[in-house]
């Protein structure tokens, strides 16, 4: 059983690879959100990835299924409701939905380890609000110091949405490439003479890191993913240990338009000019000992975005740089 912020579950391991779980929780979809939030190797998750996870998981999800996590493979499905405390009346029925994800290690030994896998997700009935039944696609620079959304679909009148795509990984002693592309469907509800067709929103993201002093990244096969590095000589003056470094690079793409064209408003063809977002980042982590992460990163972001009439940009173009001071248990 476990209990944290809005993480509420039960766990029952009847055999030691499978563990069956009920409540709320973060379900396992895409590599990019099964990862920890300690082994991140930006400060944030690629775009496209937390847009994705929203649809039918993500944190502190009403979930129930299970997850065989063995050493070279690794399946998990679930059942998927509502977010914890997003219900704020019985009256409203509740999202219902669900997600899964399948991965593979077909190599794995000391020197490499190759990753492989795909996921989808599936949200069969949009949890009804205030505004009706509607889905909201948005997300921040990646990077989460405001409320700003510079890419944002708006809620859309849906029906029906899913996501999937696949993921690679690929370590080499103290080098590690990994990347996924996503693709996100949408069902519009069908109301009056305007046009509503479905709708179909992308991206993608692929990202390295090399780990200067020469220290891997470990393959967690709970997670089926990455995890951070261990330093071999934990930082000490006395010792002249200086820890592990680690350089990062990352391009992430999310595009939220569909069925549009320049010049022309939305609401002639019914739809959506949310925004095509690039990001590309640099990156350095010091991890003195096993518990404390310093990270800076640099971000050169790229907004493409008209209004809904399709005749002015309202994009934006910018760098970030930022530092994070991260203790982990």
């Amino acid at each position: 059983m476990g209990r944290s912020g809005s993480t509420r579950r039960c766990n029952w391991n009847p055999v030691k690879p499978l563990t069956l779980t009920l409540g709320y929780f973060k379900p396992w979809v895409t590599l990019g959100d099964s990862m920890s939030s300690n082994d991140f190797l930006f400060l944030e998750r690629p775009s496209i990835v937390e847009i994705a996870r929203n649809v039918a998981g993500g944190d502190g999800r009403a979930s129930a299924g299970a997850r065989w996590a063995a050493d070279r493979y690794f399946l998990s499905a679930y059942f998927t409701g509502g977010s914890y405390g997003g219900n704020a009346t019985q009256s409203t029925p509740d999202q219902t939905g669900g997600v899964a994800r399948i991965a593979g290690r077909p190599v794995a030994n000391a020197d490499m380890d190759v990753h492989l896998g795909f996921s989808g997700s599936y949200a069969s009935d949009i949890r009804r609000s205030s505004a009706g039944q509607t889905l909201q696609l948005r997300d921040r620079p990646e990077l989460r110091i405001d409320q700003s959304r510079l890419i944002d679909t708006g809620a859309i009148a849906a029906d029906r949405a899913y996501t999937y795509g696949p993921e690679f990984g690929v370590r080499w002693r103290n080098f590690m490439l990994q990347g996924e592309y996503i693709k996100i469907g949408m069902e519009q509800s069908q109301a009056g003479a305007a046009p509503r067709p479905d709708l179909g929103f992308e991206g993608g993201y692929v990202e390295g890191s090399w780990v200067l002093t020469g220290e891997t990244r470990r393959y967690s096969s709970t997670s089926g993913a990455f995890g951070r590095p261990s330093p071999r000589q934990p930082f000490s003056l006395a010792e002249g240990g200086w820890g592990a470094w680690e350089v990062m690079g990352r391009y992430s793409v999310a595009d939220l338009n569909d069925k549009v064209r320049r010049g022309s408003a939305a609401s002639t063809t019914g739809g959506v000019y949310g925004g095509r977002q690039e990001v590309v980042g640099v990156g350095l982590s010091w991890y003195p000992n096993n518990l404390l992460r310093f990270m800076l990163n640099w971000d050169m972001v790229n907004v493409d975005r008209l209004n809904p009439a399709g005749t002015t940009q309202i994009g934006q173009r910018f760098h970030t740089i930022a530092l994070r001071s991260q203790l982990a248990f």
